[in-house]
């Protein structure tokens, strides 16, 4: 019985260990403002320095994201595109090569707004004319 317990004791400790390991090394909390609206800009911009990222339109790169979100990844890049793939219903992405996506804004989503020249992504129409005063 003693064996059988070390063993699996030993054992939770190896899965620990190899948990401690494989743990992601960049993580991003992309915190909301107090009207509720994130900004993921400078969390683009560092996905920028590790591969060939191009928004079409340009300005669809300061999308607005009404939801805090923690995300994580290997690498800045693979971070990044879990976002993507986390808010597909407001991005479309067309990879290009390896490190190498363009980015546009799901048109055919109810999900994205875009008013005055704004990209909004899951955000109600209140937060939306509020943050346009």
């Amino acid at each position: 019985m003693g064996w059988a317990v070390a063993g699996i004791a030993g054992a939770g400790f190896s899965i620990a260990v190899a948990a401690f390991f494989s743990a992601p090394s960049h993580i991003y909390n992309i915190d909301v403002n107090d009207l509720g609206i994130a900004r993921p800009q400078l969390f683009f911009e560092d996905a920028k320095a590790e591969g060939d990222v191009k928004f079409e339109p340009s300005k669809f790169q300061d999308v607005r994201v009404c939801e805090y979100k923690l995300i994580r990844g290997d690498s800045v890049w693979n971070a990044f595109v879990e976002y993507l793939d986390e808010y597909d219903m407001c991005f479309i992405t067309n990879e290009l090569g390896e490190r190498r996506l363009t980015v546009r804004p799901n048109l055919y989503s109810n999900e994205l707004t875009e008013d005055n020249g704004t990209y909004y992504c899951k955000c109600s129409s209140e937060i939306i004319d509020t943050d346009q005063q």
